[in-house]
């Protein structure tokens, strides 16, 4: 096609449609036509070209080529595809165009079904959705695989998507193995996010024992999410375990287990069991305990009663560090948790009224009543 006129070179696709050549000509064409200086004339093959072929043109360097080639490429809205419908090779190319340089090709490519249990596209929500209400059981073992095997961030992603979809059924020995530091090849990213899947396992009587190997794995993250879910599963039934660990250099864990220890068995916050150790924290001379010291008072006193003396005095202190902090992180939360406490002290401690709950029983009683009228 290198002798033939730019006008020629843009015609060809045209006439080799209407007039189908031989196969190894057509092919020969094709590879030729990809490296077409012109974007006019690959604007037309992109147009013409028909089969597998087309999706070559999806990667050109022109914007307007590859936009165009996708569209015609893309799948999505002619037909509900079927996880099982889409091939290894099209799901392959579709994630492939998704890291595509141009836009407009990346957005039509994530909207395109790949067949991935894990695809986050809204064709894959659609997918999981159905799965959950047609067969809860199949949708859990098959994320339960990917959570066994695969590359780290797929393995996470599994392992968020059962707990968030709460398919987790059956999954206390895939979890265990996870999180426990003697099984090997585990990224640490997969046993901290197993760890704190194990915490929504109230229904598991093994969840607790589960946890226990990750309490002392070399990862400080894995440690303290484990103890965030012990906290979780036995709230006042583990205090001397969490005794223990309050005492933990490490900022993350320390910080979990003090609030654990801050919760009776029905979860409301009894300042006076940690409130000491929640004071210390505030005044520790390493920012990072700070840091997460703040972390906790927000999480404690936003939810007890302003009116307890010691309530007082660790709200004082979180104003002091919004004040005087030096660490800017620390300094930030600070501020932030002064804020939500200073609109606690603006609301009386009492329950929360639910109006429209309300609303609704005085209508039905007004129904009622304008019932019992009717029928006398």
């Amino acid at each position: 096609t290198r002798g033939l006129s730019e006008r020629a070179r843009r015609g060809l696709p045209r006439l080799m449609r209407t007039f189908p050549a031989h196969p190894a000509l057509t092919a020969a064409v094709h590879f030729e036509t990809l490296t077409d200086p012109d974007d006019h004339a690959r604007l037309m093959h992109a147009t013409f070209t028909p089969g597998p072929e087309l999706a070559d043109f999806c990667f050109d360097l022109s914007p307007a080529v590859s936009a165009h080639a996708t569209i015609r490429w893309s799948s999505v809205g002619t037909a509900p595809a079927r996880a099982a419908s889409v091939s290894d090779h099209r799901a392959r190319i579709a994630r492939n165009l998704a890291r595509h340089p141009h836009a407009a090709v990346r957005t039509l490519a994530r909207g395109e079904p790949t067949g991935d249990l894990l695809d986050a596209s809204p064709a894959g929500r659609v997918r999981l959705i159905s799965m959950l209400s047609n067969d809860r059981a199949a949708l859990s073992a098959r994320l339960r695989e990917h959570a066994e095997s695969g590359e780290a961030e797929r393995r996470v992603l599994a392992i968020r998507t059962a707990r968030r979809l709460g398919v987790l059924d059956g999954w206390l020995d895939s979890l265990r193995a996870l999180v426990d530091p003697a099984t090997p090849g585990i990224d640490p990213r997969v046993a901290a996010t197993a760890a704190a899947a194990l915490g929504g396992m109230h229904k598991e009587p093994g969840a607790q024992a589960a946890l226990e190997p990750a309490l002392d794995h070399p990862d400080p993250r894995v440690r303290a999410n484990a103890v965030e879910s012990l906290g979780r599963l036995a709230r006042s039934k583990n205090k001397a375990r969490f005794i223990e660990i309050k005492t933990s250099p490490e900022h993350r864990t320390r910080a979990n287990a003090l609030r654990a220890l801050a919760r009776d068995e029905s979860g409301r916050t009894d300042l006076d069991t940690a409130g000491d150790d929640v004071a210390s924290m505030l005044g520790d001379d390493r920012p990072p305990h700070r840091l997460s010291g703040v972390w906790l008072a927000e999480r404690l006193l936003c939810v007890a009663p302003t009116r307890h003396e010691r309530w007082q005095t660790l709200a004082r202190r979180v104003a002091s560090l919004a004040r005087e902090e030096k660490d800017a992180h620390t300094k930030a939360r600070a501020v932030r948790c002064s804020r939500r406490l200073l609109a606690r002290i603006s609301t009386p401690d009492q329950p929360i009224r639910d109006t429209a709950a309300e609303r609704t029983r005085d209508r039905l009683a007004h129904y009622a009543a304008a019932y019992s009228e009717a029928t006398r």
